[in-house]
C-alpha cells in the first residue's frame, strides 16, 4: 500500500490527477469555443467573398446587357468596376483559403469533441483513485497534437503559392 505524503507541501497522486483532471478538460473547452469562433469566422468570410464575386460578376453582366442610350457609359464604368472587384475577390479566395481553414477547424472541433468524450467516458468508467497519470498523459498528447495538426495544415496553407 502506497504511503501517504507527510509532507504538506508535496501534493499526494490524487490531487496531482484531479489537477491534471481540471486543466485537460478546461483546455478542451477553451479550444472547443476558440475553434467555434475561428470556424465562424472562416465561414463567414467565405461567404462572403463567393457571394460577393456572385453579386458583381452579375450586376456586371446585367449592365453590360441593357441597352439604355442616355446611360450607356455610365453603365459600361460601373459595370467594368465591378468586374474588377469581383477579380480581386476571386485573386484573394485563394490567398486567403478561407474555406479550407473553415474546414480544418470543422475537423478541429470534431477531433477535440471526439478526445474530451474519450475523456469523460475514461473518467466515468474509472474510480478517482484508479484513475492513471499515464493515461492522462496521453489524453495530453492527443489534445496536443489536434493543434499540431490544425496549425501545420495553417502554415502549408500559408505557404502555398497562388
Amino acid at each position: 500500500m502506497p504511503k501517504k505524503s507527510t509532507n504538506p507541501i508535496e501534493p499526494s497522486k490524487s490531487q496531482n490527477t484531479e489537477a491534471q483532471i481540471k486543466i485537460l478538460k478546461e483546455k478542451m473547452e477553451y479550444s472547443t469555443k476558440k475553434l467555434r469562433e475561428d470556424r465562424d469566422q472562416n465561414r463567414r468570410y467565405s461567404v462572403f467573398i463567393k457571394v460577393a464575386t456572385v453579386f458583381l460578376t452579375g450586376i456586371a453582366t446585367i449592365l453590360l446587357g441593357l441597352q439604355i442610350q442616355q446611360f450607356a457609359d455610365i453603365q459600361k464604368q460601373v459595370a467594368f468596376a465591378f468586374a474588377s472587384l469581383a477579380t480581386l475577390l476571386a485573386a484573394l479566395e485563394p490567398f486567403f483559403n478561407y474555406r479550407a481553414l473553415w474546414v480544418e477547424n470543422e475537423l478541429a472541433i470534431w477531433k477535440m469533441h471526439s478526445l474530451r468524450d474519450e475523456l469523460e467516458f475514461y473518467l466515468a468508467s474509472t474510480s478517482k483513485e484508479d484513475v492513471k497519470a499515464d493515461v492522462l498523459d496521453r489524453y495530453m498528447k492527443k489534445y496536443i497534437e489536434i493543434w499540431n495538426v490544425l496549425s501545420q495544415t495553417w502554415i502549408e496553407n500559408r505557404r502555398r503559392e497562388i
